[in-house]
């Protein structure tokens, strides 16, 4: 049972006086109040939020609704309207408190809704599951629906979802696809756009760009002949398209009664783990309120931007689908029929107290969150649960998690034995670790391996490895090891990076740092005598104490004296462009580097052996592709082991030292970190979009853009245009290699 408590603000916007008023359970309260000028902080912005709104009439009614709710067994729903002005703001990040925070966007018993004047729900659909799902993505956008769908297989495949594609989707072919296969949930893909001022007062409304421009109402129009339509997800693909796309979604929602859900500023990898995570619970037959919380739960806990979703839901309306019953022939109608708004009625406490979510609906909103399991940090529960916590039994673990926890064990009793340095005068004694040890900070003992997603034992320590520290001699390398792979060298105690300046050699750097020459040549995949170029960067194993390097920054250039370029991909989406780029360089005897994501090699783990068969370098793009300026420091070193541990099982090659940060988004912190876990970031001079215009600059003066890097994603106009770019490298005397060739 729900009870709904009501906000209604009327302003003209912040730093005003605002009227405000609380109704819930027959009982109101009204306050003047002064929305405070948003800061730039969502967190902070939220703290202001929530003592601006609950001041102590409307916090005092919300605690005699919150014990009223429980003695019913109920769960409260938050209900927000407000004035147009006011919309924008974020009122999902909302809290109170300092030391304990109280979230109710967050939590299962407090959801948080944001509701249109006049909307009204249409019934709650009898689905015969699956639920079907229809993905349209506007030109360029399809990067995000491919993810989402490779997110949603396990769905997939436990026919509890039916997920279509429509690529490059216009207002038609929108169209003819609910017509061909009617859905019950819409995810579409595009930028929007503000409105334009002046004139019409239609032109000022933002619009969609799908193939042509759409504003709220003429999307209405298209979705309002498919009666078993419940709820359309609007997704962006960039900052401008924020503001725009939450307009879009209330007056999408006001014109149809529709549940509509706006991605606000999330990221490409948090929107698709949020939207995964929720569209799992609706296909288990929960309320779409409560599918969101769990995934803005899921968010908070891996440190995502939870309060960026808004979710427009019509008052009585949160109830989208009866699954598992009859689902009734589908008719086409001019629009759903309405039914009038609910009047409020006061909860009826049963005869026995019940939590206020059952346990079976716990267990699948859990479920959810393990969508998010992937980001690999720490798994900490949120003390913000809801109340009945205490009655939720213990989460079962997955066959999965037992197999990594049974592999995680074994590593540890393996690595204890390969940790003890061997000894130099016992040729038999091999170097080669069994297993991968995440880097202590420089001047510690080795710490304990990360094996098992979703934790980050960094600083956990070894006792009985404790004497091993004192070593001061460093590890040989035994002569029989291959050189040039970053496997073979002894664990170190951390990493540094490099630029080697003029008259550096790898035995003067090594023993300035307290390395080792051979375990230099092979992090850096180095041919013994290989001179060392001045500029060249060089990731550096530290196992003793030595003299402090400069770290090498973010790398946008090789050698500057041969006539060759990089060719690097960054690889995320599909396998499909990713064989499409392996077939080109093939037929011309090309090498290049490929960048993957931890999440792109569990989807298509063929995909990245075929690309270590077939000779390429593979290189470090984060697990989730995250921007590394928003996850803090505690994010990044599970983006990247996580991703390495993935790399090694799948193909047997280490991803060091290539890391490239995704977007091209860093800040020194972040490049100082990922020094520490041994690799050097790697830039580009040109990618897709301006290649084009890198070729004309080439072509002026081939000599300007020797070791230079080209950047490639997964697009098809890309896949189109890379052999003729070859063609014209080629023809310009340059020669295409991959990035470790590029910086000799």
């Amino acid at each position: 049972m729900i009870i709904p408590f009501q906000i209604v603000i009327g302003g003209r916007g912040p730093g005003v006086a605002c009227g405000l008023r609380a109704t819930a359970a027959g009982r109101s309260t009204e306050a003047s109040i002064q929305i405070p000028v948003p800061d730039g902080d969502p967190v902070a912005y939220g703290a202001a939020l929530g003592q601006a709104v609950f001041v102590p009439a409307v916090r005092q009614l919300l605690l005699d609704v919150a014990r009223g709710a429980d003695d019913a067994g109920a769960r409260i729903q938050i209900q927000l309207r407000t004035t147009p002005e006011l919309a924008g703001l974020p009122w999902e990040w909302m809290s109170l408190g300092t030391e304990t925070l109280w979230q109710p966007a967050i939590r299962e018993d407090y959801t948080l809704v944001r509701v249109a004047q006049g909307a009204h729900p249409p019934p709650t659909l009898a689905v015969a599951a699956p639920l079907r799902l229809l993905i349209a993505t506007a030109p360029g956008c399809g990067g995000q629906a491919d993810a989402l769908g490779a997110a949603l297989a396990g769905e997939v495949r436990a026919r509890r979802l039916i997920v279509d594609r429509l690529r490059d989707a216009d207002p038609a072919s929108l169209a003819d696809a609910l017509a061909e296969e009617p859905c019950h949930l819409l995810h579409l893909i595009a930028p929007a756009v503000p409105g334009l001022s002046g004139g019409p007062a239609r032109a000022a409304q933002p619009r969609l760009r799908l193939g042509r421009s759409l504003d709220a109402l003429a999307l209405a129009n298209i979705l309002e002949d498919y009666p078993t339509l419940r709820m359309v997800t609007l997704s962006g693909n960039g900052p401008e398209s924020v503001g725009p796309m939450t307009t879009l979604a209330v007056g999408l929602h006001q014109a149809l009664g529709l549940a509509a859900l706006s991605m606000g500023d999330l990221d490409g990898s948090h929107a698709t783990d949020f939207c995964a995570a929720c569209y799992a619970v609706l296909a288990a037959g929960e309320p779409v309120d409560l599918a969101v919380t769990a995934s803005r739960a899921g968010l908070a806990e891996f440190g995502g931007l939870w309060g960026a979703p808004q979710l427009m839901l019509a008052a009585g309306g949160e109830e989208l689908f009866r699954i598992g019953a009859a689902e009734p022939a589908p008719a086409r109608a001019a629009r759903p029929e309405r039914r009038p708004e609910r009047p409020e009625r006061p909860a009826q406490p049963p005869a026995t107290r019940r939590p206020a979510v059952s346990r079976q609906m716990r267990g699948r909103l859990d479920a959810a969150i393990q969508i998010f399991q992937p980001l690999a940090r720490p798994l900490l529960r949120s003390p913000l649960r809801g109340r009945g916590a205490a009655d939720v039994p213990p989460p079962r673990l997955s066959r999965r998690v037992i197999i990594l926890i049974v592999a995680s064990l074994i590593l540890i009793l393996m690595v204890g034995r390969s940790l003890r340095w061997p000894d130099s005068t016992s040729p038999s004694t091999s170097t080669t670790p069994t297993a991968r040890v995440l880097p202590s900070p420089r001047g510690e003992i080795p710490a304990v391996p990360v094996m098992a997603s979703g934790s980050d034992t960094r600083n956990v320590i070894l006792a009985d490895l404790t004497p091993t520290a004192t070593v001061e001699s460093p590890p040989t390398i035994s002569p029989s090891a291959p050189m040039g792979n970053p496997l073979d060298i002894p664990p170190p105690t951390g990493f540094a990076t490099y630029l080697a300046a003029e008259g550096d050699t790898i035995d003067g750097v090594a023993l300035r740092a307290g390395s080792d020459p051979q375990a230099i040549l092979a992090l850096n995949r180095m041919a013994p005598g290989e001179p060392l170029r001045t500029g060249r960067p060089l990731v550096v194993p530290i196992y003793r104490a030595g003299e402090a390097l400069p770290e090498a920054p973010v790398i946008v250039r090789g050698n500057a004296t041969r006539p060759e370029v990089a060719l690097t991909f960054d690889i995320e989406i599909d396998d499909r462009t990713l064989y499409a780029f392996l077939d080109i360089l093939a037929a011309r005897g090309i090498k290049g580097t490929f960048f993957v994501t931890g999440r792109w090699v569990i989807a298509y783990p063929d995909a990245a052996r075929r690309i270590v068969a077939e000779g390429h370098e593979i290189g470090n793009h984060s697990l989730t592709h995250p921007f590394f300026t928003q996850i803090g420091m505690d994010g990044v070193s599970p983006e990247l082991d996580k991703t390495e541990q993935l790399v090694r099982e799948a193909t047997g090659a280490s991803t060091r030292p290539y890391f490239r940060f995704p977007y091209g988004a860093s800040n020194q912190p972040a490049i100082d970190h990922v020094a520490t876990d041994g690799y050097v970031p790697y830039h580009w001079s040109a990618d897709d979009a301006a290649i084009p215009g890198w070729m004309n600059r080439a072509t002026a003066n081939p000599a300007q853009v020797y070791g230079e890097i080209l950047l490639m994603h997964q697009r098809q106009s890309t896949v189109d245009s890379l052999a003729g770019w070859l063609d014209q490298i080629a023809a310009l005397g340059l020669r295409p290699v991959t990035l470790g060739e590029a910086m000799r």
